[in-house]
């Protein structure tokens, strides 16, 4: 049995790897198996998937130059290695109750606080 190539299932295959669709509900939309599907429409998957993740870097890339903050910290994260760090603050208060910063090493010093 040999089968044809149609131009219909060349633009469901596209379509859906470019949604991100797995290629076993794409195989199985044109009534095929993966490895059929792969034989006759691979490229046109790989296109389809490598189309789609690079039109959305662009439209990322470019809401990290407008200046959108999210996007921005996104980028940084998964492009450049920054990750969030979790930074415990101390919270110092005097024999009132008052909160002191630790910028105020004099302040804590008299109260006998040590922050060093």
């Amino acid at each position: 049995m040999t089968y044809e190539v149609t131009a219909k299932h060349k633009k469901i295959v596209e379509d859906l790897a470019a949604c991100g669709v797995p290629q076993e509900i794409i195989a199985d939309s044109i009534d095929l198996s993966v490895e059929t599907m792969l034989k006759y429409y691979g490229g046109l998957w790989r296109e389809g998937r490598a189309g789609a993740i690079a039109g959305a870097g662009k439209m990322l890339y470019k809401k990290v130059i407008e200046g959108d903050n999210a996007s921005l910290f996104f980028y940084l994260k998964t492009q450049a290695g920054y990750k969030e760090t979790n930074v415990e603050e101390k919270r110092f208060v005097d024999k009132d109750g008052k909160d002191l910063h630790t910028k105020d090493k004099e302040i804590l010093r008299n109260e006998g606080i040590n922050i060093e």
